[in-house]
């Protein structure tokens, strides 16, 4: 085992660090439900006995849900060969019972502190089950689940361990705190397989906990090919659990969607075939468990997101992890973030999930608007360690486009970025961007699609706060036509050429919003943008009603204050 002395933990909100020693680390359950594992446990169990966690503190038990007796007993060799270096291994079978049952009893007697649930398909990183363990001793008070992030293939997540409202997929590996498990009633012995997960994630938040995402903490799945794409048409029994959860958990407008989503499906003319969806069959199922469902409506009168299919986070497509962006060979990109008085959570959990970038070689100039000095007390604290380049800039202006250029003067990278303290970028987000921008030489700026999301900010520090409706912006490719007329890519989803912002300007001083917008339209005259059909970042907007109308009243009055400014332009040309 790696000479490591305990777990470190980084306590965001105090700025201080501490050491837990190997003796006081937390107990772990690992419990792996499967039907037919062939030699994956084998190799589970080879990639848990790699861990720089204790081995002495881990307990695992594998239920069995097929049938083969030689599967049975070659658990029951491995057992004999590695189990005793782990604090207890058990393996039994359980034939035709269900994933949830599985599970259940596999933690009956669970004393641990924290539980975690794997595919036996998982081989995880060296320093997977320090990293996810560390990160929950700090966020335990208001998070029950932390899913670990696939290394080679995923749908991309946010980044950033506190933003918690992800369109939950049923997940291959994730941590969860033993007290909240209990607490909800444990999985649902009625679900099958993937819907097993799929209702307990949502079970947490109905219970007002959070779910959050640990990025660092890595594991691989190598038996999917690296360049598969996730497909459109999802497994059978996928789809049929994500329509059962939209019928507990949703509003009634996803409700009401249930019987259009299952026509979409059968305009697909699909059968079942190797697990894919079978319309007639499963509007038979629908119909047979409805009122369950139904009755078994959501406690919390709160707003779940469910997109299109809620496993995928609608974002079809590979993750980028580590390939490129080290300090060798690669551009540097200066990334600006303008922030303000009373946002520290905010600039926080903005910098962490900078900090969390595939890209490594990242300038960050974080300016301040005003003097308050907080940004540079979050600085100080030395709490993103991997952000190697960071400056800070104080402002005396408090206009977004003054702050925006004050960065982008500091600016020292080939690439430049600007977003706001509020702006959340996936992992890979600078890495795709300045992939295309590379490859294709002709492109002034490149950008993806984003998310928006209404927000609720309940506390800034500590950051706590309610996500509602999200929409999609920027899910389409460029076309300078489109953009004269329209404002509709956000400025957290832009990486352009810092050459081309030094010949055509920064933002318009003048301009107290949509001053992005403006400076399009002055850098798609140097050349076109580049576009990838991936969603990579989060902005967020106001939740209340007032708050969102006087918002929008200043953009219209800002984007008109722009079309005549251009429309002048163009006519003097």
């Amino acid at each position: 085992m790696p000479n490591q002395v305990g777990l470190n933990l980084d306590r965001h909100s105090q700025g201080q660090g501490a050491l837990v020693p190997f003796a006081q680390s937390p107990q772990l359950l690992i419990s792996v439900v499967t039907e037919e594992p062939g030699g994956d446990v084998a190799c589970f169990i080879e990639s848990l006995a790699e861990q720089t966690y204790p081995l002495n503190k881990i307990r695992i038990r594998i239920a069995l849900l097929g049938t083969h007796d030689n599967t049975v007993s070659r658990l029951l060799r491995l057992k004999e060969k590695m189990g005793y270096r782990f604090a207890g291994m058990d393996v039994e079978q359980l034939p035709g019972e269900s994933v949830g049952k599985g599970h259940n009893k596999n933690t009956q007697d669970m004393t641990e502190t924290y539980l975690i649930v794997a595919s036996p398909g998982v081989r995880f990183e060296d320093h997977a089950l320090t990293t996810v363990v560390q990160y929950a001793m700090v966020t335990q008070t208001h998070a029950a689940v932390w899913e670990l992030q696939q290394a080679a293939v995923d749908v991309a997540v946010p980044s950033v361990e506190n933003q918690t409202e992800l369109l939950k997929r049923a997940a291959s590996c994730a941590l969860i705190r033993q007290t909240a498990f209990f607490q909800i009633g444990g999985f649902n012995d009625e679900e099958a397989g993937e819907g097993a997960y799929l209702e307990l994630w949502y079970r947490f938040r109905d219970s007002g906990y959070r779910l959050l995402n640990c990025p660092n903490a890595l594991y691989r799945l190598p038996s999917e090919p690296p360049a598969r794409v996730k497909s459109r048409v999802r497994p059978y029994q996928v789809v049929l659990s994500d329509i059962f959860m939209r019928m507990r958990y949703g509003t009634l407008g996803r409700r009401l969607a249930v019987p259009y989503h299952l026509l979409q499906l059968c305009r697909l003319r699909t059968r079942q075939r190797h697990g894919q969806i079978a319309p007639a069959e499963m509007a038979l199922r629908i119909a047979k468990n409805a009122t369950r469902y139904l009755a078994g409506r959501r406690r919390s009168s709160r707003i779940y997101p469910m997109g299109g299919w809620s496993q995928d986070f609608l974002n079809a497509g590979d993750f980028m992890y580590g390939s490129g962006g080290t300090d060798r060979g690669w551009p540097l990109v200066s990334i600006v973030v303008r922030t303000e008085k009373g946002r520290q959570g905010l600039l926080s959990e903005c910098l962490r999930s900078l900090a969390n970038q595939t890209y490594l070689k990242l300038e960050v100039i974080v300016v301040e608007a005003g003097s308050s000095g907080f940004a540079r007390d979050i600085l100080d604290a030395g709490l993103f360690g991997s952000l190697r380049r960071i400056k800070y800039i104080q402002c005396d202006h408090k206009r977004p486009s003054r702050t925006g250029n004050a960065g982008l003067e500091a600016a020292s990278g080939d690439y430049v970025a600007v977003i706001d303290d509020d702006n959340l970028l996936f992992s890979d987000h600078v890495e795709r961007l300045v992939r295309l921008l590379e490859e294709r030489r002709d492109l002034t700026a490149a950008y993806t699609a984003c998310f928006e999301v209404e927000t609720e900010i309940l506390s800034s520090d500590p950051l706590v706060y309610t996500e509602g409706r999200r929409r999609a912006l920027a899910r389409r490719p460029y076309s300078k036509r489109y953009l004269a007329r329209n404002d509709f890519i956000p400025v957290t989803s832009m990486i352009f050429r810092r050459s081309v912002y030094e010949r055509r300007g920064g933002f318009d001083p003048t301009l107290a919003a949509a001053e992005a917008w403006d400076l399009w339209l002055r850098l798609c005259k140097q050349g076109p943008f580049g576009y990838v059909p991936h969603v990579t970042a989060i902005c967020r907007s106001p939740a209340g009603d007032v708050a969102r109308h006087r918002r929008e009243e200043i953009l219209k009055a800002n984007r008109r204050a722009i079309r005549e400014k251009h429309l002048q332009l163009e006519l003097a040309d």
